[in-house]
């Protein structure tokens, strides 16, 4: 039989799953199903189980059966589920020459004009109402609430045309630069669509309960339609599927390795975590949306999602003292066409293993102590981390790091695999530094002590 690499499962699941941090977080869900662990409420004495909130942010646990709440550590590993990219507006039907366009924000900060001359599927959170739920609502008098419903198009509906060479002056043609309020808007049609982009939301939301089998297709197309929709938030993604490449197929091409690679190596990590042979230790995995446009939400790494989870799961340990926080993010690989961008000392090279990310100024939150405890794996015999940092006269972008060391006053430590091209539409990543991610996360699941490190 043949043994399946991390990458390739990791390829396979963004292909499914990849596009907004609503599909992300369904595609964690299935996963997490997958291998026995259910959505509970978090409580003192639940030994496994996971939480969804708005769809867009998740957080699972285990508990080791000896887990003493005095005592014992907690580990904790962060992501995030969002990626910068094109969304919909609420009232997103344009018409321009007569042609239907859709008219979309920029979310986060992304290298947009990567966006053009792509074909664009949309994919995310739709609410819309069932008139024969409301009916029976009516009657009985009981609460009226909208359903949702995380779709992701199948085939491409979108693109954003650039302007051919010949219709710009020298100038234009020089120095491209996006006007995103005017010309980064995808065209969907050549006429006006009689209902907006609505009838084409409602037929996804239909496609998507008979695949999840909630009930038969003649229902559903006689349950949903167009007016129906409530309201959306949809995000763009390329259909051009993520994909292994190279000579030595030892490279990813694929949208959102800022932060999916992340997200899934986490995840998988804790899946495969046999909790019965980690000592006195409570694992916690957590993707929170909204990185990309500062944290600050019900559903960001700035809201209550992990203290909270921490006081209900382990409500009497000393966190300060007891937790380690893994942030878990991308880091910058050395750029072979850009190589004076990156500080001379400090060259993450792909495939060749997990980066530690420090920055003086606590744009990462990675301590002296914690840099000590990485470089102590030498001791033991596994290979040495990467480490980052930034020139001086570069600026540095930050992470949910220094927000959750600041939240909960414990040891945490920015760490992630090196990627080029970070929010472009299409990211690269090394095979194998998918795979070191996954190995470090299981080990440091086990191993790991505020301290240092278990043997």
């Amino acid at each position: 039989m043949t043994v399946r690499k991390p990458a390739d499962e990791f390829v396979e699941w963004l292909n499914k799953h990849n596009g907004s941090p609503y599909s992300a977080v369904a595609g964690t869900t299935e996963m997490l199903e997958a291998h026995g662990i259910h959505e509970e409420d978090a409580t003192e004495t639940s030994m496994k189980g996971y939480m969804i909130r708005e769809k867009s942010a998740i957080l699972a646990w285990k508990r080791s059966p000896d887990f003493d709440m005095a005592t014992g550590n907690v580990i904790v590993f962060a992501s995030h589920t969002d990626s910068p990219c094109l969304r919909s507006r609420p009232h997103g039907d344009v018409i321009k020459e007569e042609v239907a366009q859709l008219g979309v924000t920029t979310y986060g900060g992304g290298l947009w004009h990567t966006w053009y001359d792509r074909p664009l599927g949309i994919c995310g959170l739709v609410c819309y109402s069932v008139p024969q739920t409301l009916e029976k609502c009516r009657e009985e008098g009981s609460l009226i609430k909208p359903e949702m419903a995380v779709i992701r198009s199948p085939d491409p509906i979108g693109i954003v045309p650039n302007l051919c060479i010949h219709l710009q002056n020298r100038d234009e043609a020089q120095s491209f630069k996006p006007q995103t309020e005017d010309t980064l808007v995808p065209i969907i049609s050549t006429g006006p669509l009689e209902n907006g982009l609505k009838d084409y939301i409602a037929q996804q939301v239909c496609e998507q309960q008979v695949s999840a089998q909630q009930v038969c297709a003649q229902q559903v197309s006689a349950t949903v339609c167009g007016s129906d929709i409530l309201s959306y938030d949809l995000c763009l993604y390329d259909t051009e599927p993520a994909q292994v490449f190279g000579v030595r197929k030892d490279l990813i091409s694929a949208q959102g390795l800022d932060n999916k690679s992340s997200l899934w190596s986490t995840f998988n990590a804790f899946t495969r975590i046999d909790i019965s042979k980690a000592k006195n230790r409570l694992v916690i995995c957590v993707g929170f949306d909204n990185e990309e446009v500062g944290s600050n939400s019900i559903v960001g790494a700035a809201s209550n999602l992990l203290p909270k989870a921490l006081g209900r799961l382990c409500p009497t340990t000393p966190i300060d003292s007891n937790c380690v926080i893994f942030s878990c993010d991308a880091a910058h690989a050395v750029h072979p066409n850009y190589p004076g961008k990156h500080q001379a000392l400090h060259k993450p090279k792909m495939n060749a293993g997990v980066v530690a990310k420090i920055n003086v100024n606590e744009r990462y939150a990675t301590t002296p102590k914690a840099i000590a405890n990485l470089r102590s794996l030498r001791l033991v015999g596994d290979d040495e981390l990467q480490e980052f940092i930034v020139r001086n006269d570069t600026p540095c972008g930050s992470t949910i790091g220094p927000i959750l060391a600041t939240a909960l006053g414990c040891q945490t430590i920015d760490i992630g695999i090196p990627i080029l091209a970070m929010h472009s539409v299409r990211e690269v990543c090394g095979v194998q530094d998918i795979e070191s991610m996954l190995q470090f996360c299981e080990k440091a699941a086990y191993k790991y002590h505020p301290e240092g490190w278990l043997l």
